[in-house]
């Protein structure tokens, strides 16, 4: 079933007289007056386009934190969950993407440099793949305890030369290293994004009360607090390692630029023109 939702969308509709398909290809091949009705009466190509459109998917499952006309947009990696945790206690929503206008929302969010997430993203999805208990998706874990992980047998395997080779070729593990590009699709430009690397915590939160100034809100972030779900000392060490086999494979700064370079040029033009007092606020 290389076509999964086509064949739902297909076995949802289909007559019982009609064949069963399993993916795209069976489906061109259909005869034509069921094609037909597929297109006629159901909007197939409809469906398809929704199949094949990023934006489609970055709406279905993505949510933000809302606030009047204001949503925070989360971002794996980047203060996550320091910022989910401060606006839902602030009384914030969270609110899947879908249900909110795009066209009269600010959004904000957090951005690092791609290279930088990619590594914290991979070692995070390394790491969680060795937790002791079943882990909820990324897009719903908006706040929770640190998972228990079997470090012994995750530094164990990292002894491997033919590990530490598989995790060198990784281009993206899961949503903590998904470029910011995919994630956001269309989306990405119409967010007000400041590069937390550029700036103490403090700078980032007196940056956002800014921004919230600007849009009609006087709303007042805790300075000097500690952050959330800082790295342990074994995290740190396999973060270390992974970092080395990365920049120890020659080949992999190949795959990186194709997938990131997208990512990277929004980047810098970032830091080229953000300000903290958002003089060329949208």
């Amino acid at each position: 079933m290389l076509d999964i939702e086509i064949k739902n969308w297909y076995d949802a509709i289909k007559d019982p007289s009609w064949p069963n398909i399993q993916n795209y290809l069976e489906f061109s091949r259909l005869p034509v007056e069921i094609k037909t009705e597929c297109n006629k009466e159901y909007n197939f190509q409809q469906r398809k386009n929704q199949i094949t459109d990023n934006n489609y998917w970055i709406n279905l499952n993505s949510k933000v934190c809302v606030y009047k006309n204001l949503a925070y947009v989360p971002v794996p990696k980047c203060a996550y969950t320091y910022h989910t945790t401060l606006f839902t206690n602030l009384g914030w929503k969270k609110v899947p993407l879908k249900d909110v206008d795009i066209e009269s929302t600010k959004f904000f969010g957090l951005m690092m440099h791609p290279l930088s997430r990619w590594l914290k993203g991979v070692t995070e999805w390394v790491v969680e793949s060795y937790a002791l208990h079943d882990i909820v998706e990324p897009a719903d874990r908006w706040v929770g305890e640190p998972f228990k992980i079997n470090w012994t047998q995750l530094k164990s395997d990292l002894q491997s030369k033919f590990f530490r080779r598989l995790i060198s070729t990784v281009n993206v593990g899961d949503e903590h290293s998904m470029p910011y590009s995919v994630m956001f699709g269309d989306l990405l430009n119409k967010i007000n994004w400041i590069p937390i690397d550029a700036f103490s915590d403090n700078e980032v939160k007196n940056s956002l009360m800014k921004f919230f100034n600007l849009h009609g809100h006087n709303i007042l972030l805790p300075l000097n607090d500690k952050r959330l779900h800082e790295s342990t000392s074994n995290q740190l060490d396999i973060f270390n390692i992974i970092s080395t086999e990365y920049f120890n494979n020659k080949y992999q700064i190949y795959p990186f630029y194709k997938l990131y370079g997208n990512d990277l040029r929004f980047y810098y033009n970032l830091l080229d023109t953000f300000s903290p007092t958002w003089e060329n606020i949208q």
